[in-house]
Parts: C-alpha cells; structure tokens; sequence
C-alpha cells in the first residue's frame, strides 16, 4: 500500500533530527519541513528540492536514494581540492593559490535528478549528469529505477511476463526498423540482433524505466536509452510500451493513478 501525504508534525520533527545529526546539515533540516513523503510498509521514501532518502523504520536506517550535486575542484598529483577551498587561500596563502589557479586542471561534477513515478515499491527517477574539464568531458541522463522490496534496481522482469514484455517490444516501430526479417522466439535472442549506433540498447534497459499512465488494464511503459558511446554522449531516447497490470498489482496501479504519482502527473514539461 503507497500512501502520499504531507507528513506529520511529529514524523517530520523526527526525520529532521535524525537526518541533520547524521549529515550535520541545517540547510537540508529546513528543506526537510516542507518536504514530501511517501509510505510503503515500513518504509517512507523523502524528497526535498534535491535529495532523496529512504527511511527504514524497522531496522532504523537511513538510504540515501540520490542527491544533487554542483561542485568544481582542482586536481592535483596528491589530492584533489574544491574550488571553494582554493578560494581561501587567496588571502592567506597567495602563493598556493596561484598554484592551483594556474598550474592545476579545474574540473565540475553536476548531477540533476527528478522523480518520474512511485508505483507501490518501485520508485523510478531520471539523473542527468555531466562532467568535464580534462580531455574527455561526459554528459548525459538515464532512468534508475529502485525496489524499496529489495532495495536493489528494479526490472520489468519481475513484474511482468516475459511474454508480454516480447511482445510489447516487438510491436514498437523503432524496433521493428532495426529487427529488419529477424523473428526472435525470446527477450535474449530479440536483444541479440538489435544494434543501435549511437544508443547502450541492451537486456539492461528493462531497468531503466518509469510508469507514465494506465488505459484499458495496461500500464504505459517509458524506457530511458543511454547513448552508447562517447562520440553520441548525451543522445537520449525514450521507448513506449503498454504491459498488461498482472492482477495482484492492480490495486497498486490504481491507488498510484489516484494519488497522481505516475509519470503523466509527476513530470511537468
């Protein structure tokens, strides 16, 4: 059972106490109080502006899901040194200063992540990255879907047929352009003959996915693709599938369309 609402005065008063004497981090405690929670069993998944946690209340564990991030720093032979660090030393130590300004590589690491749907267990997020300053910058975003079950990567295998699956594939245009007279009888022989130039199109894309809405006992699939290599860094594509909602998940879809957390709801474009 997922259950999305503000949280309590009292829950958020103890997440606040909890997670700032373990981050030590006011800022983060103030984002906290006006945060969302979403509960599943013994579980509550929360998110503020830029960071996400898992909260155990059984085993009394705090997961972080992910956090955004926005940092600059110098590289050295011994060590590596934040941007801010160096600007210290302006004043009081000039010369090692102009060492690391003018001597050292400065190199930026940003992450941006945004949640695109919570369906009972699986909470499905998009994390859009990029890094750079030496000879070989990376950028790019892909779909990460997690198993508060397992706490482990999700897979559409394990929710849904295999059969289905196959056949939801099979009948998407862009993969039956790159199928040519190829008939595959299964999922490994399907993703054998498939071959996209500029995209990581593998069996491990059936975990980078998020649940956008539902119509007629289906629920729409939205498959995040990665690029493939780094000549094609930052191609993204998105692959739409329906899946028929296995019978003892249909009250979790349908409590998940009522509280607006599909992707259809949940992502503003």
């Amino acid at each position: 059972m997922i259950e999305t609402k503000t949280p309590s005065k009292m829950k958020i008063h103890i997440l606040v106490i909890l997670i700032s004497i373990i981050f030590s981090n006011n800022i983060f405690a103030q984002q906290l109080s006006s945060s969302k929670c979403y509960y599943y069993k013994n579980k509550a998944s929360v998110y503020t502006d830029n960071t996400a946690f898992i909260i155990d209340f059984e085993s009394k564990k705090i997961t972080e899901l992910y956090k955004d991030i926005n940092s600059e720093y110098y590289i050295t032979e011994t060590k590596d040194i934040t941007k801010e660090e160096v600007e210290k030393l302006k004043f009081s130590d000039p010369e090692l200063y102009k060492y690391y300004t003018n001597d050292c590589d400065l190199y930026f690491n940003k992450q941006n992540n945004n949640l695109l749907s919570i369906v009972g267990p699986y909470i499905s997020y998009k994390n859009e990255y990029s890094c750079g300053g030496g000879a070989h910058p990376s950028y790019g975003k892909q779909y990460i879907t997690y198993n508060l079950e397992t706490n482990t990567k999700a897979n559409l295998l394990d929710i849904f047929k295999k059969s289905d699956i196959l056949e939801a594939l099979l009948n998407d245009k862009v993969i039956q352009q790159h199928l040519s007279k190829v008939d595959p009888k299964d999922l490994d022989e399907l993703f054998h003959h498939l071959y996209f130039e500029d995209l990581d199109f593998g069996k491990h894309i059936l975990k980078q996915f998020a649940f956008h809405h539902i119509k007629n006992n289906k629920v729409a699939v939205r498959i995040g693709v990665t690029h493939g290599n780094e000549m094609a860094r930052g191609t993204f594509s998105q692959i739409g599938i329906y899946l028929p909602i296995p019978k003892e998940l249909k009250d979790t879809f349908t409590k998940a369309m009522d509280k607006k957390t599909l992707m259809k709801d949940m992502v503003v474009n």
